[in-house]
């Protein structure tokens, strides 16, 4: 017997973790990095794809998910996978890109890129999570297999290493 408790949780897991319809491809978006660098997401097509990304209030999950993602890595998909965090900040004024750009580095190790999504495209396209972090997975030919927001523990995190594992 479930208990109700046991069902509104079942209905919300349910609810965040989500198979991505066949169809939908990875949108050919560009990004910087807090470097000035550029990413065109279609350039990395071929590999499979792990974008996480979030808002300021979903940082700690965010990274929690990176640190996971990044030590299981070669257990769930070997290169050519890519782990790509991305923050979304839309809003900020055009003449403030430097601004955010530098304090992003003085936080950011060297060899770590924080892809800066200016006008907010992943949330306007995955959805927008405020608190929660979303993840995004994408195989090799750029079809988005799953989207899932919340933390990096139980249903999601499950769902996200069975389906890498499965794209190996």
């Amino acid at each position: 017997m479930v208990r109700r408790g046991g069902l509104v949780s079942l209905v919300l897991v349910a609810a965040l973790v989500t198979a991505a319809p066949a169809a939908q491809r990875l949108p050919p978006l560009s990004f910087e990095d807090q470097e000035g660098r550029a990413l065109s997401l279609a350039a990395l097509r071929g590999g499979v794809v792990v974008i996480v990304y979030g808002t300021r209030d979903a940082i700690d999950d965010s990274i929690a998910w990176g640190r996971r993602l990044a030590a299981e890595r070669p257990a769930t998909a070997p290169p050519p996978a890519e782990i790509l965090a991305v923050a979304q900040i839309g809003g900020v004024p055009a003449p403030f890109h430097g601004v955010v750009r530098a304090a992003v580095r003085q936080r950011m190790p060297a060899s770590f890129s924080l892809w800066l999504d200016w006008d907010d495209r992943l949330g306007a396209i995955f959805g927008r999570h405020q608190s929660l972090p979303t993840v995004v997975v994408v195989d090799r030919d750029g079809d988005v297999r799953l989207v899932v927001v919340g933390r990096s523990d139980g249903a999601s995190w499950d769902a996200v290493i069975e389906l890498l594992r499965r794209l190996r």
